[in-house]
């Protein structure tokens, strides 16, 4: 015979599993949210309302093995975890020996010196740019300065070569960027005096000079 029944849902947001689902394609239906399930598609997955009955009807021609089916609760989602950003970390480079370089021979220059290339010096006295780069390499004025009696006093008759700190100077050669300033090169050494008061990027802070700077020639105090 034909039957027909209502099955009324009480708990929302279930979802429906199918156990078994049998029925005569077309003809046998269950209904679920107003959906049309027969043959061998049913409803697993669907979330029935509970305003809305589950209806079932059949006819009375074929009698298939029918359906059984149950409401489940739907599986929460885990909670995300957002992990914390890992720390970012700042890497500063310790200066380089070109940096010094540039450093010492355009303070030099804009001083009025001569010999802004350190490696090349003259009359056999410290030049500006060289002592600069002897700050850089770890010399401080105390060491350097002639009213310390340190490496800066010298004179034309000095000697051609010395080594601070491991690193060799030359003073017996002509220079390329003479002028009117300075035309024989390093003209005193005064010029030594004033580099060594420089503080190039490699230099220590803590050792720098704390007296009053000298007056360059031909420029105002530095």
């Amino acid at each position: 015979d034909s039957q027909r029944c209502n099955i009324s849902v009480n708990e929302n947001g279930k979802a429906i599993s199918v156990e078994s689902f049998q029925t005569e394609s077309g003809y046998d239906k269950l209904f679920v949210n107003g959906e049309a399930f027969s043959g061998s598609s049913g409803p697993a997955g669907k979330h029935p309302s509970t305003g809305r009955p589950i209806t079932w009807t059949s006819d009375y021609s074929v009698a298939s093995p029918g359906w059984k089916i149950c409401l489940t609760a739907t599986p929460t989602e885990a909670p995300t975890t957002t992990q914390p950003a890992a720390p970012t970390t700042t890497v500063t480079m310790p200066p380089t020996e070109d940096q010094d370089e540039q450093f010492c021979s355009s303070h030099c220059l804009a001083a009025g010196y001569c010999c802004n290339d350190y490696t090349v010096g003259s009359n056999q006295m410290i030049s500006c740019a060289q002592a600069c780069m002897m700050r850089a390499r770890g010399s401080n004025y105390e060491e350097m300065g002639t009213d310390h009696n340190g490496t800066c006093k010298r004179d034309g008759q000095s000697g051609c070569g010395l080594e601070v700190n491991g690193n060799s100077y030359s003073f017996c050669q002509r220079c390329m960027d003479l002028q009117d300033s300075c035309p024989f090169g390093v003209q005193s050494s005064e010029a030594c005096d004033f580099g060594a008061r420089l503080n190039p990027p490699s230099a220590n802070p803590e050792q720098a000079p704390t007296m009053p700077p000298i007056d360059a020639p031909g420029a105002g105090a530095w």
